[in-house]
């Protein structure tokens, strides 16, 4: 016959057994419990969001565009594909977004519901800063880059750039660079050589093009390299021509002569 004798050493195995499978319950326990409330809480969310995203209270009722004139908010908020009356649960912050950076002129774009009724969107544009006449006219930003074709219903002033071809891709982005010079450096000028009286800039070549402003009865031919030098000089020979009342005679000024300017007359 064989005996065990249970000793204090199992007491404590038993009981370290014991202490173990409670844990594993409680921490079972726990985890089941997690998981039984996140159900819950997305079943919850989800009949709430059935609720509230049919309830008129949160039908968009404004639609609020910023940055751009009201032509091309007519643009965007066909590109958004939102209007009133939609449910503000239902429109998409971050789908508006990308649909509308699909415009060639967006920068960038923020989109901002405001519940219970509004939507905001807030843009960065890249504004027209030239006119650059290939076989059709097209707007260009400060960048150079291409915005868009100009239509009849543009009501945006911007000096006009002839003499580029496309035929050439090189010396196309060679005399685009040119011009974005050429206009830089006006913008610094007063008038009646300013930026704003600046209403075509025609190259030649590559390092000589012909000015043409509102604000002057004449062309002015100006070699691109020493530009900033020369209108410093054209000023001083408009302001001399206009005391003595020879102005309105003059065809053609060219400030680049070493020896001087010259000034061509009407015949």
């Amino acid at each position: 016959m064989s005996v065990y004798l249970n000793t204090g050493r199992d007491r404590v195995e038993d009981g370290k057994r014991y202490g173990a499978v409670k844990l594993l319950s409680i921490f079972t326990l726990i985890i089941l419990g997690s998981a039984l409330i996140a159900i819950v809480i997305k079943y919850f969310l989800m009949i709430s969001y059935t609720i509230i995203s049919n309830v008129s209270f949160f039908n968009l009722k404004e639609i609020h565009i910023k940055g751009v004139d009201d032509r091309m908010a007519t643009e965007i908020l066909a590109l958004a594909g939102i209007e009133t009356g939609k449910n503000i649960w239902k429109l998409n912050p971050k789908q508006i977004k990308n649909s509308i950076k699909l415009h060639k002129s967006v920068v960038d774009v923020a989109v901002k519901r405001s519940f219970p009724d509004k939507i905001y969107i807030f843009l960065e544009v890249r504004r027209p800063y030239a006119i650059v006449l290939y076989e059709k006219p097209y707007y260009i930003d400060s960048t150079g880059r291409v915005i868009k074709q100009v239509s009849i219903i543009d009501e945006q002033e911007c000096p006009i750039i002839t003499g580029i071809s496309r035929s050439d891709p090189e010396q196309e982005e060679f005399l685009k660079k040119q011009a974005l010079y050429v206009l830089d450096t006006i913008s610094r000028n007063q008038r009646p050589f300013s930026l704003s009286e600046l209403s075509e800039v025609h190259f030649i070549n590559d390092f000589f093009a012909c000015l043409y402003f509102r604000s002057a009865p004449f062309a002015i031919k100006v070699y691109l390299p020493e530009l900033e030098t020369q209108l410093k000089a054209l000023k001083i020979v408009h302001s001399y021509l206009r005391s003595m009342g020879e102005e309105k005679k003059v065809a053609l000024i060219t400030p680049f002569y070493k020896s001087g300017v010259a000034v061509a007359f009407r015949d």
